[in-house]
């Protein structure tokens, strides 16, 4: 059977990036689905009160999205994209921009 897309899940704790910073996490997140060979059509966000953020960026191949929960200093990412793209590339960004000192990744064949 051809896999139709991959799923690539990652847990990462305590970052040295700032997660409290939302605009430079969605920026992160839109460059990390430019490096993927994705094209983006939408975006959506919400800031939670006191604290964390939750992104979702629409690319034409599916979606990336992230949850953070700064109090934890922990985030969720899903990076889930089909056709010719390279989700593990958008996966290797994000974890270079943000530095978690823990990570953990699962990649999931979907289709």
């Amino acid at each position: 059977m051809e896999t139709k897309a991959l799923h690539i899940i990652l847990d990462l704790w305590d970052c040295e990036y700032d997660i409290g910073d939302d605009d430079g996490l969605l920026k992160i997140l839109i460059e990390a689905a430019e490096v993927s060979g994705s094209k983006v059509v939408g975006l959506a966000t919400h800031r939670y009160e006191p604290y964390g953020f939750s992104a979702v960026v629409l690319v034409s191949e599916s979606h990336l999205s992230i949850h953070t929960w700064p109090e934890h200093n922990y985030v969720a990412i899903d990076i889930y994209t089909c056709g010719r793209t390279d989700p593990q590339a958008a996966a290797e960004y994000i974890i270079k921009k943000l530095k978690p000192s823990k990570i953990s990744s699962s990649t999931i064949q979907r289709g």
